[in-house]
């Protein structure tokens, strides 16, 4: 493929590995201790206004549900990012304790780790562009990265990671492409991202529920 700017089209289950390397944007521990890059953003704008993402412990069509965090709270539905305002953070008992607020029912804690927050099943709102409309043209599918957490920044939002896929037009397999580098900023594509599938779709692991993004112009380098 050869070095440029292309529109891209993440694959499901990749797309989700692309959010949860920024998932630090909804810890409230990140907020309390000041490594997340959004703990002075709440109810502001940090994605496209069609966006809404909420966090559903039982989701009827996943295929876990979760009733209790580890702290014994009961589990809820729960709104990270409205009309794409961020609306909370996750919270446990010592994250809320210190902004003087109530835990929002995220307690993690494993055998020898310590507390810290986490999600459950993502649920996002889906768009108004049909399938048809939003593979139209030419872009590029990942279908798999490399390096994605090590050429990352949770804070800045930077990444740059190896990517394999298709390049597609009109919805159509055109040419694998393998070892390419990606690169762009993950806040901004957030915000910048016009183009939303009206279809959700899930991973394979049935957690994460999500149509189908159409990022314009990121960089990549190839040959």
């Amino acid at each position: 493929l050869s070095t440029g700017h292309y529109d891209v089209i993440f694959e499901p289950d990749s797309f989700y590995s692309f959010f949860s390397c920024f998932s630090n944007i909804f810890s409230g521990k990140g907020a309390m201790e000041k490594t997340n890059p959004f703990s002075e953003k709440l109810n502001q704008q940090v994605a496209n206004s069609k966006l809404t993402i909420k966090d559903i412990p039982q989701y009827a069509d996943a295929f876990s549900k979760y009733y209790f965090d580890s702290e014994g709270v009961a589990r809820k539905d729960f709104t990270l990012i409205e009309n794409g305002k961020l609306n909370s953070f996750y919270h446990n008992s010592a994250t809320a304790s210190f902004f003087n607020i109530e835990t929002t029912g995220h307690a993690s804690r494993g055998a020898k780790s310590a507390l810290t927050v986490s999600g459950t099943t993502k649920v996002f709102s889906g768009g108004d562009i049909p399938t048809s409309q939003l593979t139209s043209g030419e872009y590029f599918e990942i279908h798999s990265m490399q390096g994605l957490y090590s050429g990352s920044n949770a804070i800045s939002g930077e990444f740059s990671f190896a990517a394999s896929g298709y390049l597609c037009r009109d919805g159509k397999r055109v040419q694998p492409v393998k070892g390419v580098t990606v690169s762009g900023h993950y806040h901004q594509m957030l915000l910048n991202v016009e183009l939303i599938g009206s279809e959700l779709i899930p991973t394979e692991d049935k957690e994460f529920f999500a149509p189908l993004f159409r990022f314009e112009k990121v960089s990549v380098a190839g040959v």
